[in-house]
């Protein structure tokens, strides 16, 4: 019986595999550079996604060396991918510079570009924004709390000056 919406059939070797086994089979088949479509097929996850992320956890296992070099091997076949691609995308042609872009957005993955790391000052910029923000509001309360009259005051004051 084969759900193709499940990976294929439940009953076929591939099926039967551990989720360790699957992942680590995704990683040797990736290392053969098999295309996520084709390893998501042989190793029964539902989709090319559910291939990659696999093979992700897999990279995550490993220890670090291992997942430096593959993922260096990687970035390094990223860049012949787009040394190949370049003639093309300078003259203009849009198939080429989408493509470049699909290269560019794997690279900024596999580097972890996208991630945010904890020391990536974020936090420290809300605390800075938050502290900015209510002495804005404080300010803007204090004016609003004076009397109409001392409003006036103060302009002639400014204008004395």
């Amino acid at each position: 019986m084969t759900h193709p919406e499940h990976g294929g059939d439940r009953h076929s070797t591939a099926a039967q595999l551990t989720a360790a086994e699957r992942a680590n089979e995704a990683l040797r088949l990736r290392l053969m550079r098999v295309p996520y479509r084709q390893i998501a097929r042989s190793v029964g996850y539902a989709s090319p996604a559910s291939a990659f992320r696999a093979v992700e956890r897999a990279l995550k296992n490993l220890p670090r060396e291992n997942a430096t070099a593959l993922r260096t091997q990687e970035l390094e076949a990223l860049d012949l991918a787009q040394r190949t691609l370049m003639p093309s995308v300078l003259a203009g042609h849009l198939g080429a510079v989408d493509r470049l872009l699909k290269i560019m957005d794997a690279r900024a993955r596999i580097a972890g570009l996208y991630e945010i790391n904890g020391d990536s000052g974020v936090e420290e910029f809300k605390a800075v924004l938050r502290v900015w923000a209510s002495s804005i509001a404080k300010a803007v309360d204090a004016e609003e709390s004076l009397p109409a009259d001392s409003e006036q005051i103060t302009e002639r004051e400014e204008t004395r000056s």
